[in-house]
């Protein structure tokens, strides 16, 4: 639990070492990445899907507005605009007017920063993670993240040659396995310390 912890605190070593910078204001909702700038937040198509925008530095904003000023849009908001919900508010009302599909064509290949979030039945089947081999079928033939990270010299390999176990099914095994005689298991299952899913009917 100790070196849990540790990590815990690692991860946010950034965090704690950028608190005085300007894309912090204390306020939830309102910081640079949380939702507080236009170019930094999550927004919906017309299609009820979503796109994302990263583009915090100048030239990668600089590219998202030409990008939309060629497709015909106009009064697009400064990088760092007076009025930040207006600025949100216009963005929004940009990426409402087409569909996710429509919005991926017109940023595919750019350094905008504009990418389709997809959900968990999409993730799979992404180019991206398609080459990236970022995904495996288990041997129920459902898809589940692959070993990461992905090292050169000990890459790890999934193992997807035997079905996953239902929880508790192998609860009393293991319990044997430690030395449990049949009274404490018993007394285990009896008290609901532990769960053994019912065996399935033989008939």
């Amino acid at each position: 639990m100790r070196k849990i912890c540790i990590q815990a605190a690692y991860v946010g070593s950034w965090i704690y070492k950028s608190r005085d910078m300007p894309i912090w204001t204390g306020i939830r909702g309102q910081n640079a990445f949380d939702g507080g700038y236009h170019i930094y937040e999550t927004y919906e198509t017309n299609d009820g899907h979503y796109v994302t925008v990263g583009a915090l530095e100048p030239q990668f904003y600089a590219e998202l507005v030409r990008r939309l000023e060629k497709f015909g849009f106009q009064d697009i908001p400064e990088q760092y605009p007076d009025d930040a919900e207006q600025a949100k508010k216009r963005m929004s009302e940009i990426f409402r007017s087409k569909t996710r599909q429509q919005w991926q064509e017109i940023f595919d290949g750019t350094d905008a920063c504009v990418v389709p979030v997809v959900d968990l039945d999409e993730a799979p089947l992404h180019p991206h993670n398609s080459a990236r081999s970022s995904f495996v079928k288990n041997a129920s033939g459902q898809y589940e993240p692959a070993p990461a990270p992905k090292l050169s010299r000990t890459p790890g390999k999934a193992q997807i040659s035997h079905k996953e176990p239902w929880i508790g099914e192998n609860s009393v095994e293991i319990l044997r396995q430690f030395g449990y005689n049949a009274a404490d298991i018993d007394g285990l299952l009896k008290d609901r310390i532990v769960y053994q899913t019912p065996e399935p009917s033989k008939l």
